[in-house]
């Protein structure tokens, strides 16, 4: 079960810039240079899509909405679970973020993403 999400969003100046998190201290679990590595992946890609990243003791499925909005949703994962599994949810709450992302309170979002994972 994941433990966390953030919302990122590229911005020219700041570069990647947390917009939203839940919970308020996910941000102890994941460093500014895993942020990094997971803005570099998706440039990689260039497009629309889902990555996954393994790390020393979380696994994270973050999901990036191309280059023309560029907003990521990230789901942050226990080291026991596998990435892969969590593809679609990570696409479908992805998707589902940038078709709510100027009518919706991202911290709500979030919230409501959380309840439905058993976030807690």
């Amino acid at each position: 079960m994941p433990f966390g999400s953030l919302i990122l969003k590229w911005d020219e100046r700041k570069g990647i810039d947390i917009i939203a998190k839940y919970p308020e201290n996910i941000e102890s679990k994941i460093t500014r240079k895993t942020l990094i590595q997971i803005y570099n992946m998706h440039q990689y890609l260039i497009e629309e899509g889902v990555i996954w990243l393994h790390l020393d003791a979380i696994n994270i499925s973050s999901y990036f909405s191309g280059k023309n909005n560029p907003y990521y949703f990230i789901l942050i994962l226990n080291i026991l679970e596998n990435p892969e599994e969590f593809e679609e949810i990570t696409r479908r709450f992805g998707q589902e973020l940038l078709n709510n992302i100027e009518k919706e309170d991202l911290k709500d979002f979030l919230a409501k993403i959380s309840k439905e994972l058993n976030i807690i």
